[in-house]
């Protein structure tokens, strides 16, 4: 496995007891690199996987077609690394929370970086294929295997490739989804019944540049009717993070959407919904990295929050991540359940950052998982906290948050599973050869609970992470 580090100002030394480890180009996607919407034409031709088959889980998970009695089955998106460049796979397990690696032989090579499914679709599930703006819909058999069961080309809209990202992808309905199409601001209205484009529609206010990246967040938040998330802003070349942030609202009834512009906050990644409606918003770690080492660079860590029913931020609520951190470098949240949050904190106290590091303290892996009350706002670190790096996925499965964390090589990475009791930090589940980067969604499965079963119609408080 081969490992890069994208585009960040040059590195002239590597400071003093901070090590300049690179992080696989695919995780470093949180914080650099456009989000891959735009890209070469291609002739839309192929199925999208290359074996055709399927694969078994390997784990005694077999059959489909959406019965919830056959217990469940996840399907897992890897990428891994070779000379010749960046490899997809799919693999499947019928338990998340267990503890053994999934490997090569047991997955389905594909073209392309992202896996999407939905609790509506029942045993569907979509493939991105590598050029062409392609989705490939596949079905899953009760033998455990996919078939393929038709297509959707984005491409006579502009869309030559399409992100792997899983909150770019929202399904509000078995007749209604939303694609996030960044290259041009707008979301694409789509049927994955019929597998036909119903319109885009034009995200309001936002003015491209050729030398701005348009970033929408990680964090897709489900608020009674409404898609809510956010956008934000950094140079082309990810040397710099502006301190400007948009929240954006969508009516999935209508699909009106609202945008309200920020200047007090920025970079922000990633949302919280709290028991009364109200959604806490962070900026990220690429802001958190690099303010303390090159401030112009970027800008003090903040929190900036969305009232209930709003679709207008609260300027009277911005607050610094710092201040919250006991003045350590903090970005990013995670909803943990009880109006709590994970909040990532680089410990500087173990790891002293020197006056001329040049490197941003998101390579390093020294960050720790603190806890919020988001009811009184205080926050502590959680006892037998592992250090990670700064660079955070996480997906919401069922009733449960997963975070991502790799091993020292990078050769593989393991599911965490956030667990809703206080004080309780993440504990270790399934693992993997290559880097879940490219989603994790349920195929099939049983009663999906209580806060899944409030997911649609109307939508419940969820939201839908990816890197």
């Amino acid at each position: 496995m081969t490992v890069s580090e994208c585009h960040a100002p040059s590195i002239l030394r590597a400071p003093t007891r901070l090590v300049a480890l690179p992080i696989l180009s695919i995780v470093l996607a949180f914080g650099c690199g456009n989000n891959g919407e735009s890209g070469t034409n291609g002739d839309g031709n192929g199925s999208g996987a290359t074996n055709g088959a399927g694969a078994t889980n390997g784990s005694g998970a077999t059959g489909g077609g959406g019965s919830s009695e056959l217990g469940p089955v996840y399907a897992l998106g890897a990428t891994v690394s070779s000379p010749e460049g960046p490899n997809p796979f799919v693999l499947f397990a019928d338990d998340l929370s267990e503890d053994r690696l999934l490997r090569l032989d047991e997955a389905l090579e594909v073209t392309g970086f992202g896996v999407y499914s939905s609790p509506v679709l029942g045993g569907g599930v979509f493939f991105t294929q590598a050029s062409g703006g392609i989705l490939q819909r596949w079905h899953f058999l009760e033998d455990g295997s996919l078939e393929p069961d038709g297509r959707i080309s984005f491409a006579g809209l502009g869309l030559t490739q399409l992100s792997g990202r899983a909150s770019h992808m929202q399904f509000v309905s078995p007749e209604k989804a939303y694609l996030f199409d960044t290259a041009f601001a707008r979301v694409i209205v789509w049927n994955p019944r019929t597998l036909e484009i119903v319109r885009p529609v034009d995200i309001p206010g936002i003015e491209l540049s050729e030398d701005v990246q348009f970033i929408l967040s990680n964090s897709v938040v489900r608020r009674n009717d409404e898609l809510v998330f956010t956008s934000s802003y950094r140079t082309q070349d990810n040397d710099r993070v502006f301190r400007r942030g948009d929240l954006i609202v969508i009516d999935v009834a209508t699909d009106e959407i609202s945008v309200d512009s920020t200047t007090s906050c920025g970079d922000l990644g990633s949302g919280v919904l709290t028991t009364n409606g109200d959604i806490v918003w962070a900026s990220g770690n690429f802001t958190a990295g690099w303010y303390p080492v090159i401030p112009e660079l970027a800008f003090e860590p903040c929190m900036i929050t969305a009232r209930s029913g709003s679709v207008e931020f609260d300027e009277s609520s911005v607050s610094s991540l710092t201040a919250l951190a006991d003045g350590a470098p903090a970005g990013t949240l995670i909803p943990a359940g009880q109006d709590r949050a994970l909040l990532s904190v680089y410990d500087e106290e173990s790891f002293p950052i020197p006056d001329d590091a040049t490197v941003s303290l998101g390579r390093v892996q020294a960050w720790r998982w603190w806890e919020i009350d988001l009811r009184n706002m205080t926050a502590n670190l959680l006892p037998d906290s592992e250090y990670n790096f700064g660079a955070t996925i996480s997906y919401e499965v069922g009733e449960d948050t997963y975070l991502l964390t790799l091993s020292d090589d990078f050769s593989t990475s393991t599911l965490n599973r956030v667990q809703r009791e206080v004080g309780a930090g993440p504990i270790p589940g399934i693992s993997a050869v290559g880097i879940l980067s490219n989603g994790v969604v349920l195929l099939r499965g049983p009663d999906p609970g209580p806060r899944m079963a409030q997911l649609f119609e109307p939508f419940g408080g969820r939201s839908v992470r990816s890197f």
